[in-house]
């Protein structure tokens, strides 16, 4: 390492370092402290009410199934989340807040943040949903944090890093020769300053040069690494457009095949992330520039990079099926193994159950076979892990035994066996066995291909239905939805006899200045920062927006204009547009029909 140790912390004294401040400052120290109180940590936090909403916002997404939401960052909350979790995105989560500036002129913070919130909520939705190398949650921290580096260089260099910034890109061997140092140099002293563990860190630092790494071939670091690279490369090309966008996509799915990912509908999930980072942006006080997710015909899965040591990708139904052989007998592992090569299988063989586990996270078989009597874990302890872990996937469980006692029997069955084999084991027997489990894994492969093909119709029938009712170039929701929910809103209010009020805003550019588009479409996304959960933002034209406000009597309505009104015009000061913005009630007898006409055309 090219930064000595002794210069990061006369840096660190000096306070030039990206460091968390104030709340988050103290939450760190209340989460390293030994004798940690749980009530303690609980007031810090709800001392920032701002960190507070993104927590929530965190433990209530979608990915975490939970049975219902958070409603507030309580004593049961922090338990739930984890100290150590709580203490990592706190972390992050603060790092936004205390590096929104900064002496360089032209590092571009804003734009730097944005990458980096949308890394993180792809990061934390794979580590949800397919590459299972780490908590979701702490992903999403890592996602945040993996290039600090660079923000570091801009903190402590900033007048070299303007001269350098002016002259062009700055690359690895640029800032080796200006700053003596490289930023993956720097993420990797901050990262283990700020005590994230030692796997984040060294996948971190490899991120942006995954080839320089020399981790063991399908290790949980290996992973970890290129998840982070396919993220950053992923958030690459959706930020950019024409030959940069191709050459971004080109990285990712490199990224992509080095994980094995090939069924993903990329697609499909690139537009639930960004709708998911608008959201946050907006949590964040950060601008979500314009962005759109790749066709199908853009994202072409490349074929998969075969890493040394590592099968090749095949269909899973033509497959040749894996089978994992526990048993403590060196002498029945070989004999086994001999057969099951003969017979066209691909087999693993472990001693004991903590192995056959680490085995099988690593290359989940279709077929066990266990003995009952294992050292440390025992057959029935390994058959219930195995069975909670894989129970998404095809899996047979063989009951390796040298008892053939009716309990015992039953006592495998209740551990989640599907079969069981006496020793000595006869070549015939085995065969009988194997024919049965063969069936029974080729029927559920085919059950769970055709259950995923009929979800990926379903979610792109959902996507359509939802593209339908939602404006695309805004990413608020369109005039169908707003009808809708008009109605909804109205036969609500008449039950109930409660007011409802509606907000007309209408934008036109200024022949005379012209137009900027990207303002029109960032106040329409402002508009979302002035409804509540109950209300609704829509785009209803061309040029015109409504605000659906439940609940709410007509004067309630016009303090909300006047607000609005003073916060678009501050984000239009400088365009071209011009705004009319006016208050309506929805009286109780009212035609909705031309209501909605008044609303939605009326110049």
């Amino acid at each position: 390492m090219s930064f000595p140790v002794e210069r990061y912390a006369a840096l660190k004294a000096e306070g030039r370092l990206p460091s968390p401040k104030g709340v988050v400052a103290q939450i760190l120290s209340l989460c390293d402290q030994p004798d940690t109180n749980i009530d303690a940590i609980t007031r810090a936090v709800n001392g920032d009410p701002a960190l507070v909403g993104r927590l929530l916002r965190l433990i209530n997404a979608p990915i975490y199934h939970r049975p219902r939401p958070a409603v507030a960052l309580d004593r049961q909350a922090v338990l739930a989340l984890g100290v150590r979790t709580l203490r990592g995105v706190a972390l992050a989560l603060g790092a936004v807040d205390a590096n929104r500036h900064g002496p360089a002129r032209r590092f571009n913070y804003e734009g730097y943040w944005s990458h980096a919130l949308l890394r993180s909520l792809l990061a934390q939705h794979l580590a949800a949903e397919t590459v299972r190398v780490a908590p979701p949650t702490e992903t999403f921290t890592l996602g945040l944090l993996c290039d600090i580096g660079q923000l570091g260089l801009a903190a402590v260099f900033p007048e070299r890093y303007d001269e350098a910034a002016a002259e062009g890109a700055i690359t690895p061997e640029r800032a080796q020769a200006l700053f003596e140092t490289r930023a993956p140099e720097l993420t990797r002293l901050l990262l283990a300053d700020w005590g994230l563990p030692a796997l984040f860190v060294d996948a971190a630092e490899y991120m942006d040069a995954p080839e320089r790494a020399a981790f063991p071939s399908g290790s949980r670091t290996e992973r970890l690494m290129w998840l982070l690279a396919l993220c950053d490369r992923w958030c690459s090309a959706l930020l950019s457009t024409g030959p940069e966008r191709e050459q971004g996509l080109a990285a990712a799915r490199e990224a992509a095949a080095m994980l094995q990912l090939r069924d993903l509908d990329w697609s499909g999930m690139s537009e639930r992330i960004l709708d998911d980072w608008r959201r946050w942006s907006g949590l964040m006080a950060l601008t979500a520039v314009a962005a759109a997710a790749p066709t199908r015909e853009q994202w072409q899965p490349a074929p998969v990079v075969r890493a040394p040591g590592r099968e090749p990708a095949v269909s899973e139904l033509a497959a040749p099926l894996h089978v994992l052989l526990v048993d403590d007998d060196a002498a029945l592992r070989a004999l086994l193994k001999n057969w099951l090569s003969r017979n066209s299988f691909r087999a693993s063989l472990a001693e004991n159950g903590h192995q056959a586990l680490e085995l099988a996270e690593a290359d989940p078989p279709h077929i066990a076979i266990v003995d009952w009597n294992l050292p440390g874990i025992d057959g029935m302890g390994t058959a219930r892990a195995l069975r909670a872990r894989f129970a998404d996937r095809p899996l047979y469980l063989i009951m390796l035994t040298a008892h053939g006692d009716a309990g015992r029997e039953n006592d495998a069955f209740e551990a989640g066996f599907d079969d069981y084999l006496e020793k000595p084991v006869s070549p015939a027997m085995l065969g009988a066995r194997f024919k049965a489990a063969v069936r029974s894994v080729r029927a559920l492969q085919a059950l769970h291909h055709e259950r995923a093909s009929l979800q990926d119709q379903l979610q792109r029938f959902q996507r359509a239905w939802e593209h339908s009712l939602r404006d695309p170039d805004t990413g608020l929701h369109g005039a169908t939805f707003a009808r809708d929910f008009l109605g909804y809103a109205h036969a609500i209010a008449q039950r109930h006899a409660r007011p409802l009020s509606a907000v007309v805003l209408t934008l036109s550019p200024d022949e005379r200045h012209g137009s900027n588009r990207e303002e029109f479409r960032d106040c329409a996304k402002l508009l979302t920062r002035f409804v509540r959960t109950q209300d609704a933002a829509c785009r209803v034209g061309d040029n015109r927006f409504l605000l659906i406000l439940a609940d709410t009597p007509l004067a309630g309505a016009e303090r909300l204009v006047e607000r609005l009104q003073a916060a678009v015009h501050k984000l239009l000061a400088l365009s071209g547009w011009q705004m009319a913005i006016a208050a309506h009630e929805v009286p109780p007898a009212v035609e909705l029909n031309i209501f909605c006409k008044t609303l939605f055309e009326a110049q």
